[in-house]
């Protein structure tokens, strides 16, 4: 081989290398590492994007004493808005701490969700363990609000949506999980519902995202989540709280904690004339208790027992009616039909199943201990 061309070629290379190596991220100084992230409505094709980003131990100023710097941009694509961010913050923006997406609702309503989704799921920075909430009102708005009682929002927002056994609410969902139900044909997906009130932001219920659609279609409270997180077979669920008089002047409330459940549901096989069996059973300990009962007597004890049974049963069988009106399918009633069905099966078919499906609902409460009484 000609010698001019081996040093002509071995210079180039040698030129390529080293402004690649220029380009290349060389320190945390050059990087902006994106810890929680807000996607906001705008209209049809617009997006406000903001992000979170931690800064790094020793930047802080005196003139900014600040523990997070929020960016935010109004963009049409996903990669788009980044690039713009990265030029406010004078660093490359990347995505490889990203714990948190939050949308608000009305962008959950549009059924965009799914396409911002499938962008960030097929980063390979991004990881399956991200958290996805919707939230009410503006995401950006919860980002930026000055926290008194935090000192720091991402910190806060991250250990908030990571599961552990005292929370009060339930389930969690990744961007993994998300991509699952979002594009299984048998199941609809569940997510955090966020709300700021007065101070910190709190989860007030859950979101239900239609497969079909892809829209956000109802959002549920705590109780009807919990039952839900049951039905689909979680052993471990969190405390219960509940008034039992609802239709009476005077109030009996009962705290239900370290309750683990057990479910069982069974399908006719029949998608025309479709009958559920669904048993769910509890076992828990009555940790604080109000109202006229002596529940040192065992007559007593037993009705309570008894009465909460029936209140669970009753608040399962009217989640049931309301995902029928919903036709939809957070737990994955139409997957005991799909299994015997000889064919393609697709989300009208579970849309069916779930509204035309008769329920005969069980519910069996057991209270194996007591804590203190009132």
């Amino acid at each position: 081989m000609n010698r001019s061309f081996l040093l002509t070629l071995s210079f180039s290379v040698l030129m390529i290398t080293g402004c690649a190596g220029e380009t290349r991220d060389t320190s945390v100084e050059h990087v902006a590492l994106v810890s929680v992230m807000g996607i906001d409505y705008i209209d049809e094709k617009n997006m406000k994007l903001t992000v979170a980003i931690p800064v790094p131990t020793g930047e802080s100023t005196a003139e900014n004493t600040k523990d997070t710097q929020i960016f935010s941009t109004e963009t049409k694509l996903m990669q788009e808005g980044i690039i713009d961010i990265s030029s406010q913050a004078d660093k490359r923006i990347k995505l490889n701490g990203l714990e948190v997406i939050m949308f608000d609702q009305k962008f959950a309503e549009s059924g965009k969700m799914l396409s911002v989704l499938e962008n960030l799921y097929r980063d390979p920075t991004v990881g399956g363990h991200v958290r996805i909430v919707v939230v009410k009102g503006s995401s950006e708005k919860v980002l930026t609000a000055d926290y008194t009682e935090e000192p720091s929002i991402i910190s806060y927002l991250i250990t908030l949506m990571r599961p552990q056994i005292n929370n009060t609410y339930g389930p969690f969902t990744t961007i993994h999980e998300f991509m699952y139900a979002q594009t299984n044909p048998v199941l609809d997906t569940l997510i955090p519902y966020l709300e700021k009130e007065e101070s910190l932001p709190k989860v007030a219920g859950m979101a239900l995202i239609d497969s079909n659609s892809k829209e956000m279609i109802q959002k549920f409270n705590l109780e009807q989540g919990k039952l839900i997180h049951s039905l689909q077979g979680t052993r471990e669920i969190p405390p219960f709280s509940f008034n039992l008089s609802e239709n009476s002047s005077e109030e009996e409330r009962v705290v239900i904690d370290l309750i683990t459940s057990k479910s069982k549901i069974k399908g006719n096989k029949n998608i025309n004339d479709p009958h559920l069996t669904v048993e769910l059973k509890f076992n828990g300990a009555l940790t604080e208790y109000l109202g006229d009962k002596d529940l040192s007597n065992g007559e007593d004890f037993a009705k309570l027992e008894k009465q909460i049974g029936e209140h669970l049963e009753n608040h399962t069988i009217d989640l049931l009616n309301e995902l029928s009106d919903l036709r939809a399918d957070p737990v994955g009633f139409s997957e005991k039909f799909r299994m015997y069905y000889d064919g393609e099966w697709t989300e009208d078919l579970t849309e069916q199943i779930v509204s035309t499906a008769q329920f005969d609902v069980t519910v069996e409460m057991k209270i194996l201990n007591v804590g203190s009484l009132k």
